[in-house]
């Protein structure tokens, strides 16, 4: 079984950190593409399918905050060559 999961889909990031999912490592660059990083769990697993499922509610405000966050993150890790921020 897993016990990591990445995501490169920032809108799904922004929607799990907003349900209280926390990252398990720092974000990596590979190929170009910001892989972020979360311990498996069911609870995780679940929020997945309902994210790409359509069947996913969270508050706005907290999906606007990290979308920013995440934007800045990734921005910064391909201006600096790929070193984790």
């Amino acid at each position: 079984m897993e016990t990591i999961k990445k995501f490169s889909d920032k809108n799904l990031v922004a929607y799990l950190l907003a349900k209280g999912f926390k990252e398990s490592a720092l974000p990596e660059l590979d190929h170009g593409r910001v892989f972020f990083s979360f311990d498996y769990t069911p609870e995780l697993e679940q929020e997945t399918l309902n994210f790409y499922g359509g069947h996913s509610l969270v508050d706005a405000q907290a999906y606007a905050y990290h979308m920013r966050r995440l934007a800045i993150t990734a921005s910064e890790m391909h201006k600096g060559g790929g070193q984790n921020v």
